[in-house]
């Protein structure tokens, strides 16, 4: 055996017996080559799992954000087209879907409910033209 791939064996299984963790919680893992008592080198490994799920927290957090407000505010300019109070209409949001708000306006203001619906739908896309103009567009940013 070359002498080169002999000291490459030993130095893997020193490094292997020498490795030892530290910041099992933080956002680097810490490592230390060496005892505790003599000095050591340490280096850094960046968690990309972690990153990963931390941006989806953050990105799933923004845009459900997003989604109400766009809700809210279509909703408010629902009512007003179609003369509903607009307070009462809006607390119904955290009570009912899209579909039995449209069904509680239909009967409320004695429309087809094809008609609230298309109204709604307009109402909706103005709303996100208004939330993308105040707030910026929602689309998720990428990695690199």
């Amino acid at each position: 055996m070359p002498v080169i791939d002999l000291a490459a064996a030993v130095l893997q299984c020193k490094l292997s017996q020498l490795l030892h963790f530290n910041g099992e919680n933080s956002r680097w893992a810490t490592f230390s080559l060496g005892s505790e008592e003599s000095n050591y080198i340490p280096f850094m490994v960046w968690d990309l799992g972690r990153a990963m799920r931390k941006k989806e927290e953050v990105e799933s957090g923004r845009l459900m954000d997003f989604e109400f407000r766009q809700r809210v505010r279509s909703t408010r300019l629902f009512s007003r087209k179609l003369g509903v109070d607009e307070g009462s209409l809006v607390g119904e949001i955290a009570l009912r879907s899209d579909d039995d708000l449209l069904d509680l306006v239909a009967e409320q203001t004695s429309r087809a409910r094809d008609d609230v619906a298309t109204v709604y739908a307009q109402c909706l896309g103005e709303a996100r033209q208004h939330m993308i103009a105040d707030r910026g567009d929602p689309t998720p940013n990428r990695l690199g």
